[in-house]
Order: structure tokens, then C-alpha cells, then sequence
């Protein structure tokens, strides 16, 4: 259960300028792929069409669309960053995407997502279906997929990512993890926890932390007396928590995660939250819930046989156990959060499906997409065929709405149909109904057999929406403050830009970059002050 501690920040000297800036250039440390780090000149430029990245005297992106060049004057490091090395994305890359940046002397945070925001793109402009810009196929994302990242002294962004922190409201530390905060509280908001009277938080590091604060402050705006427990590390991570607003801690160190198999534990709780940032977490949670897993870790790691759980958060799925019984209410799934009813039009079925099921969704009035294979799926997926016929019966973005399957491997095949893209063949915040398998092999298949024996769904979910995360964290804290204030307590260390990779070497605890040690909160920081 390794889980990145309170929070680190890093520091560089910066200066003023008194004109919006159209070029600058810099030198900028780049994760390489031994872990390693080594500096780059980048240079960017303002264009007409938008803007330019040029790294070590040549040009490397051309952006389109009004851009803005930010000093940056401080940046978060979280366990994202750490397993950078692990995600599909290729390095050298300069890494970073907590920001909170300057702007002509106006402090703001910047969503991380930079999508297309073209009026034919069915992710930013959907009129059938809420749009989705931060699941758009174009999307860039910065720091992770090829926009250069905000540890470093400046950073190049839309304008349309800029959410202006308002004056004498949040410090500069807790402004600084708006990003991570609405990732907690999309979270929570994605989660069935509204209704839970059993909550927990595994992997209470900095992202569990948050949640525990995000499911406190949703609990009292909706009245609740849900019980909040964290599990943490050490006594540290244990009084933040309680000062989060967690009703109980349990310590477990790092050599004594038995204590999670204590009986009373078991199946104990409505809504496990698994923020461990290791592959480990996902199997201490199937023990402790009896409902519903919500996974946050995107550690880029295989887990108890599934090889893209990672990329299944990005692509913000759900996995539900289906049995023939329950098959008819399953297809009704919708996001927690939406108000617009789904139809679920177009339903993939693996050929391993039972032909009665199929039978019972064609029933309903819905296609069944069956007798294909995944590889002849992604075929007509990449190009453009599957995704227009999908589009014209019915469905709101090119993708299936739901998939019914009955194996690990199948459930894989869908989330990542081919090395050459990182996009699913089930819709973003769609579902992979998983069907009980007389013959699946007990070691094989044992998350498959675990989540459906035990009824457990398992939901996910990425980027929140930064103005929702400033609106909670401006809420007044009854002590004449900002309720947002409180994430200060995050903070233990700070260090220059220059010293990133020793800030990354504090965060894995000095060892191997597999074994990421609890720190709280590290912060990279652009001036001295």
C-alpha cells in the first residue's frame, strides 16, 4: 500500500515583467526513462495560430489557439509524477501539473487538460449527452502527454485553462493544490459515498487526505451522519486526518498490512475510496468494502491480472458484475453525477456471453454488437468506421455505450485495444458489465471471480472541475477564513526548481523508483520568498 506522504513544493527565482509575455527561454530539468534527470533549452513563442515549443534549439509542438506563457510560481509533486516512467506516454518529458502560475500579476490555477474544443468533436460539443473536454480524443495533457510540464519556470497554456485564484482569498500553498483537491472531490461526487453510511479511505497520503476532506465537507453540506474512516501510515498522516474530519484512523505500517485482514474489517465498509498509488491497494479494498471500490490510483502498474487499470481511471469506466438476474437494472448504468437519462443504446457482447443475455438486451429494444472479435473492433474503430455507425444508432459519442464480457483478458482488450492509441472502445464514464464464469479459472481469472462473489462494483474517476474545487474551497471555514486554507497543513517540504530531482528522490524515500515511501507534500517553487 505505498502511498506518496503529506506534500513537497519546489522553488526558483523569478522575475516581473510589466508586459504579458509573447517569448521567453529557459532551461528546465526532463525526466528521462532511467529516472534520471537532465536539463533542456526550451523556448516558446506566441503566434498568431497560437504558439510554439522549441526544446534545445529545435521545434517540437505547434499549438493552436490563444495561448498565454505563465510564470510559474509553484508546482505539486504527487505520485502521478513518480510513476510517470510506467504510463504510455514517451519521455524525456518535463513533468509537472499541479500549477499555479502568474499572469500579468494575477494568480491562477490551470486545468490540466488541454482538448480541441472543436464544435464537430462529439467529447467538447456534445448536444445529446453532457460534453466531456478533459475525455476529448485530442486532448493533451500537461506534464503526462506531451504538453511540457509546470515544473519548471515557465509554462505555455490555453487560455481557456486559466481559473483566476481571487485575491486575498487562498494561500499560495493551498492554491496550489486546487488540481489535486478537485480531483478528490470529483471523486467523492462520482461515488455512490452521498449514500453510504460506511465510508474509507485507503492510502490516506495527500490525495487521501483530500478525500477525507472532500467527504467531510460534502457530509456536512448534505447533512450526513456518514462514518468516515482513513487508513494511514503513520501517526502523522493521522492527525491530519482527524483535522480533515475523519471520525476513526487506523494505522497500518507499511510491514503490517495483515491488520487489514482482521475480520472485523471485512466487508465493513459501503464505499472504499483506494488513493494508495500502488497496485497493492486494489486488493486490501475488495477485503474491506461490501459495495463499491472508487479508484483514484494511476500508478500505470498490472493489477491482480488486469493489465490497463490505469488506463481504465483515465478513461473514468466503471466494472460491475452482472448476472443474468441482475441484467436488466445493470443496463440502465448512468454516471452518479449526471441528471440526463442514459439509453445505452449500443451494447458490445464478447462471444463468451451467454446468447440468453443477449437475447434479454435485445429485448429491450438496444443492439448487440456480438461475434467480433476485439482486434477486428479496433480495426473498424481506428478508422472511423465503428465509431459513425455507433454515433448514427444511437449513441452519443463514437464509442459503445456498454460491454458485457466475461474475463480479465476481454475486459483488457477494451480498455486498451491497440498499443498504437490510448482510447477505449467503451465510452468515457461507460461500464464494463462482468459476467460470472462457471469455468474461469480460480487463479486466472480471481479479481474477476472476487468482484462478482462478492458483489462489488468498481467505479473511477480523474480530473474534477477546478471552478466546483474553488467554489468548496472558498466556503468560510466558521473561523472567519477559507475552508481551503486547511490543505496548508499538506506542506512539508519546499524545494527550487533546480533541485527537482532530489525532491523526487525525498518522495520515493531515497530508494528504488518502485518503492515510494510516505513523505506528505512536496511543492516545486519558482521564487524565494
Amino acid at each position: 500500500m505505498a502511498m506518496m506522504g503529506i506534500q513537497m513544493l519546489m522553488r526558483i527565482g523569478k522575475k516581473k515583467f510589466d508586459m504579458p509575455l509573447t517569448e521567453v527561454d529557459f532551461v528546465a530539468e526532463e525526466l528521462q526513462s532511467d529516472a534520471t534527470f537532465k536539463p533542456a533549452q526550451f523556448s516558446f513563442k506566441l503566434t498568431p495560430e497560437g504558439a510554439t515549443v522549441s526544446r534545445n534549439g529545435i521545434l517540437q509542438q505547434t499549438l493552436i489557439g490563444p495561448h498565454v506563457i505563465c510564470s510559474v510560481e509553484q508546482c505539486g509533486l504527487c505520485c502521478t509524477d513518480l510513476a510517470r516512467y510506467f504510463l504510455p506516454y514517451p519521455l524525456p518529458q518535463c513533468v509537472g501539473h499541479e500549477a499555479l502560475v502568474d499572469v500579468d500579476g494575477k494568480r491562477y490555477a490551470v486545468e490540466i487538460n488541454s482538448a480541441c474544443h472543436q464544435a464537430t468533436c462529439l467529447f467538447c460539443s456534445n448536444s445529446v449527452d453532457l460534453p466531456m473536454p478533459s475525455q476529448c480524443p485530442q486532448r493533451i495533457t500537461m506534464g503526462i502527454n506531451t504538453w511540457h510540464g509546470a515544473m519548471a519556470p515557465y509554462l505555455i497554456a490555453p487560455k481557456v485553462n486559466l481559473v483566476q485564484v481571487p485575491e486575498n482569498t487562498l494561500s499560495m500553498d493551498a492554491a496550489t493544490m486546487i488540481e489535486p483537491f478537485a480531483a478528490a472531490l470529483h471523486g467523492v461526487d462520482c461515488s455512490s459515498a452521498a449514500t453510504a453510511g460506511n465510508v474509507a479511505v485507503l492510502g490516506a497520503g495527500r490525495l487521501g487526505l483530500m478525500t477525507v476532506l472532500a467527504l467531510n465537507i460534502r457530509r456536512t453540506m448534505n447533512n450526513s451522519k456518514q462514518s468516515i474512516v482513513a487508513i494511514v501510515r503513520d501517526d502523522k498522516h493521522a492527525q491530519i486526518a482527524r483535522d480533515f474530519g475523519a471520525d476513526n484512523v487506523i494505522i497500518v505500517p507499511k510491514d503490517q498490512t495483515s491488520i487489514l485482514q482482521d475480520a472485523a474489517l471485512n466487508s465493513k465498509f459501503d464505499v472504499v475510496f483506494d488513493t494508495t498509488g500502488s497496485p497493492d491497494g486494489l486488493q486490501h479494498a475488495l477485503t474491506l468494502s461490501n459495495k463499491e471500490i472508487h479508484l483514484k490510483s494511476t500508478h500505470g502498474q498490472k493489477v491482480l491480472g488486469l493489465k490497463h487499470m490505469t488506463e481504465m481511471v483515465v478513461a473514468e469506466l466503471a466494472l460491475v458484475p452482472c448476472t443474468p438476474d441482475e441484467l436488466a437494472s445493470r443496463l440502465e448504468f448512468s454516471w452518479m453525477k449526471e441528471t440526463i437519462k442514459r439509453d445505452n443504446k449500443n451494447v458490445y457482447c464478447s462471444p463468451s456471453v451467454p446468447q440468453s443475455m443477449q437475447t434479454t438486451i435485445k429485448n429491450t429494444g438496444r443492439i448487440v454488437h456480438s461475434g467480433v472479435s476485439i482486434e477486428e473492433l479496433n480495426d473498424s474503430f481506428e478508422n472511423g468506421a465503428l465509431g459513425e455507425m455507433l454515433v448514427a444508432s444511437g449513441s452519443p459519442f463514437p464509442r459503445f455505450d456498454l460491454a458485457v464480457v466475461t474475463s480479465l483478458d476481454e475486459i483488457d482488450g477494451l480498455i486498451q485495444p491497440s498499443p498504437s492509441h490510448d482510447r477505449s472502445l467503451v465510452r468515457p464514464r461507460g461500464a464494463i458489465l462482468l459476467v460470472a464464469q462457471k469455468t474461469a479459472s480460480p487463479t486466472s481469472d480471481f479479481l474477476a471471480n472476487l468482484l462478482v462473489s462478492k458483489r462489488i462494483s468498481i467505479t473511477t474517476s480523474r480530473c474534477g472541475d477546478f471552478n466546483e474545487a474553488l467554489k468548496v474551497m472558498l466556503q468560510e471555514n466558521g473561523q472567519g477564513g477559507f475552508s481551503g486554507n486547511i490543505l496548508e497543513k499538506l506542506v512539508t517540504h519546499r524545494y527550487q526548481m533546480s533541485q527537482v530531482s532530489l525532491a523526487f528522490d525525498i518522495a520515493r524515500g531515497g530508494g528504488s523508483r518502485n518503492e515510494i515511501r510516505p513523505v506528505v507534500k512536496i511543492l516545486i517553487q519558482n521564487r524565494t520568498n
